[in-house]
């Protein structure tokens, strides 16, 4: 009698433990896919991009690091068409006089032209002002920026995707 009332005893323990760990992993689930997603928010409006990476992103080489702000709208529904490309050194300091070239184009549709947005004017402080870069419709978007300061070239590329 005492045998069986330990190994119910002990079962009842193993629904519990077993229980209790299902709940940690769903929970460690909830918060890790809450955390992803805050982590690849986009500094645009949520109703215009609900995946982007705009934001300190580190060169192919490690060279450089940038960002893509948008500057400027036409409207709440329109894309912007102004950006500030800060650009900057791996370890932080601004790059001043850097020769930009930028494409955009659709990953998904190869009927869509790519776009040679233009920067406009140096800000100072290792900011550009582009313009001629714009998300027309849903879908997969690629921004290849290319930086040449001195005598030191790189690339790196935003990427957004647009429902």
């Amino acid at each position: 009698m005492t045998q069986a009332i330990k190994q119910k005893t002990t079962r009842n323990w193993d629904r519990r433990y077993a229980l209790w760990i299902a709940a940690s992993l769903a929970f460690a689930f909830v918060w890790a896919v809450s955390v992803a997603k805050d982590s690849f928010a986009a500094p645009l409006s949520s109703a215009m991009a609900p995946v982007a990476r705009f934001s300190d992103i580190q060169s192919h080489n490690r060279a450089y690091r940038s960002s893509l702000i948008p500057a400027s709208y036409l409207s709440e529904s329109d894309s912007p068409t102004t950006w500030i490309v800060d650009v900057r050194t791996l370890s932080g300091a601004p790059v001043e006089g850097a020769g930009l070239s930028l494409e955009s184009w659709m990953q998904d549709e190869a009927s869509v032209e790519v776009e040679r947005p233009q920067v406009t004017k140096a800000l100072g402080g290792g900011r550009y002002r582009v313009e001629g870069l714009h998300f027309g419709r849903d879908g997969w978007y690629n921004v290849k920026l290319q930086i040449s300061a001195g005598n030191v070239t790189d690339s790196l590329a935003f990427n957004l995707v647009l429902k």
